[in-house]
């Protein structure tokens, strides 16, 4: 029967963290056990002191305890639970030892040990977010409590064993080798890792850094055929995010290990863990190679957000992820080839993102987290995908360069330690002059989709005055809290046609080459088209009928005229690409084409939140007038 694990409390990690200041990990491993069978054993000993002398603690421990010594004398074991050891009478300095086995190494966290049925070879890898460091040896389990790790391994002769740094030695000991590696540097107990097994492995030297990639030997072909792209793409995103956050990565070092079994990957440091479902069996689809490609930044990104600097609790969980996947499409389109990722972002992960927000079970991106265990049940789509579009607003709420000073501002105070969702919003209202208590309010601390209502007057079918009112997301506390937010557009003297498809050209179904008819005439006051004539989709209203590209053209079909007032229905509208119609002397007024969600552009399109308004409007714009800040005019 298994014994049942206890979930740390916030309030339990909070009084611990204050008796409790780990200074180092000495850890012992060994994974000879694992290569016929199901144990593993280990010795961990950890050094802290305590602001408190005499009080008691407890340390984290769900392996079966073996012994354990507190500065030398024994501990008692009759009370272990299956998942806390308890110690008393701490003093200023002290070392605490733990001996314990673990047996349980077939789940899907912790440690996991598969055996490839096509050759029968034995891999062993770990994995321990959000609290399975405590699985595999004795520990203070929990973010806040970072320490440095001095980890040696033994394990079978014919194994590669990786871990998070670069090994100092591994000597020969018989029908075993004894892995010593170089100490890490204060990370939490969820980002340590150990990998083992007959990999079949492949380093490069790209722009200064080691980089490696392993997998099972029987995938070596599919390692082989994808090195080079993989080798590039690490070597561009370690590049980019180190300039982009004016922080080196700080190891020369780089591993990304593919492991059977696995759901995903995990951003341990130095040392990344894939799914080997990545890769892929056939040659690889263009959309498999984006999805691959943003994996391994979204992977990489946790190295500075996540790694370096760490969430103080797990209710900042949202924030760590959520971060990582706008960084993820960010790079990938500034520093690779898939300049389309954001348009893949939009109607993959977003749609879903959307789907959620309107379910049932929607809840705010920032929640409580009384305990670890209600935390693991944060990794969904809001996390993730309404996470990383409201991170994406806030970009272009405040401008890229003053998000970027606010980052390295928050990157440069925090390095190794633990930070809080105040501290990156007040570097970053620091960099922008910006106050963000409205913004955090409005789309982090709610749930649902915003509601745009539009309003409008007539006069003699002509409108005169259409107003879209947003307010914030659906489940707001009053009004007085959230105004909604007005934006007005006059279209003097432009009649709206019927927006339906002619009924003998429409397609059942709504098949993917049925043409938007939406139409607009203008009085026949020159300029554009006579009353009544109709735009071919292409040509450029005010022209003299000359057709654009081929490109455009295309792209011409998902197009409307109309411009975006002042704001956009939210302060991201402006990534959208604009173009401005062509002729017409200077001060005339003149439509915009706003083409939206253009692929080409790299961007899913406005930069909302899930539950911003994307439709464009029909206004005016003075040829002579400048494009207002936030808006792309080409």
């Amino acid at each position: 029967m298994t014994t049942p694990v206890t979930s740390l409390t916030h309030a339990e990690a909070v009084q611990r963290a204050a008796v409790v200041v780990p200074e180092d990990y000495t850890l012992h491993l060994d994974l000879t056990g694992l290569a016929d069978g199901q144990v593993l054993r280990a010795i961990s000993t950890v050094r802290f002191t305590c602001p408190s002398p005499g009080t008691a603690t407890f340390v984290d421990c769900s392996a079966q305890p073996v012994a354990v010594t507190l500065n030398g004398s024994l501990v008692d074991l009759t009370a272990w639970d299956g998942s806390r050891i308890v110690v008393s009478g701490l003093a200023e300095r002290n070392v605490l030892t733990v001996e314990s086995v673990q047996e349980a190494t077939d789940g899907p966290a912790g440690v996991r040990r598969s055996v490839d049925p096509s050759d029968g070879q034995t891999y062993v890898w770990m994995t321990f977010e959000p609290d399975d460091a405590r699985s595999v040896f004795g520990c203070f389990d929990q973010p806040d409590l970072k320490a440095t790790f001095a980890v040696t391994v033994v394990a079978p002769a014919a194994w590669t064993v990786c871990s998070n740094m670069p090994a100092a030695s591994a000597q020969s000991d018989g029908a075993n080798r004894i892995w010593t590696f170089v100490p890490t540097p204060r990370l939490s107990t969820y980002l340590l890792v150990v990998n083992g097994g007959p990999f079949h492995g492949i380093r490069r030297e790209r722009d200064g850094f080691d980089l490696g990639i392993y997998a099972r030997a029987s995938l070596a072909p599919f390692l082989d055929r994808d090195a080079d792209e993989l080798f590039e793409l690490t070597a561009a995103g370690l590049t980019f995010f180190g300039e982009r956050f004016a922080m080196r990565y700080p190891e020369r070092r780089y591993d990304q290990v593919f492991v059977p079994g696995m759901g995903g990957a995990m951003e341990n440091y130095g040392c990344v863990t894939w799914s080997d479902s990545f890769l892929y069996r056939s040659e690889p689809s263009a959309g498999q190679r984006e999805l691959r490609a943003v994996v391994l930044l979204h992977e990489m990104a946790h190295m500075w957000f996540g790694d370096i600097v760490t969430m103080r609790w797990w209710d900042d969980l949202w924030l760590n992820e959520a971060f990582a996947e706008w960084a993820a499409n960010w790079a990938a389109v500034a520093a690779t080839g898939y300049s389309d990722a954001w348009a893949s972002f939009l109607v993959t992960r977003k749609q879903r993102g959307y789907a959620a927000d309107r379910s049932s079970t929607r809840h705010p991106i920032r929640q409580q987290a009384p305990d670890v265990a209600t935390a693991a049940q944060g990794f969904d789509m809001i996390t993730y995908a309404k996470g990383a579009s409201v991170i994406k607003q806030l970009v272009a709420l405040v401008g890229e360069e003053s998000f970027l000073a606010g980052l390295r501002g928050y990157f440069a105070a925090n390095a190794w330690g633990n930070a809080t969702l105040d501290d990156l919003v007040g570097a970053i209202a620091t960099a922008s002059g910006r106050d963000m208590r409205q913004w955090v309010s409005q789309w982090l601390d709610s749930a649902g989709l915003s509601r745009v209502t539009v309003r409008v007057e007539l006069d003699g079918g002509v409108y005169r005055r259409v107003q879209l009112e947003q307010d914030s997301n659906g489940e707001r506390a009053s009004p007085a809290q959230a105004p909604a937010r007005r934006r007005r557009v006059r279209p003097d003297g432009w009649r709206f046609r019927d927006p339906r498809p002619d009924p003998p050209r429409h397609r059942a179904g709504g098949g993917s080459r049925r043409r938007c008819r939406r139409e607009r005439t203008r009085r026949p006051s020159g300029g554009g088209p006579a009353a009544g004539q109709r735009r071919r989709p292409g040509v450029c209203p005010g022209s003299s009928g000359s057709a654009l590209p081929a490109d455009r053209a295309r792209r011409g079909r998902r197009a409307a005229i109309g411009a975006v007032p002042d704001g956009g229905l939210d302060a991201g509208v402006g990534s959208g690409r604009v173009r401005r119609a062509c002729g017409g002397p200077a001060g005339e007024l003149r439509p915009w084409v706003v083409a939206q969600r253009e692929r080409r552009t790299g961007h899913g399109g406005p930069a909302h939140g899930c539950g911003a308004g994307r439709r464009p409007v029909v206004g005016r714009w003075s040829a002579g007038r400048a494009a207002r800040p936030g808006r792309r005019p080409v």
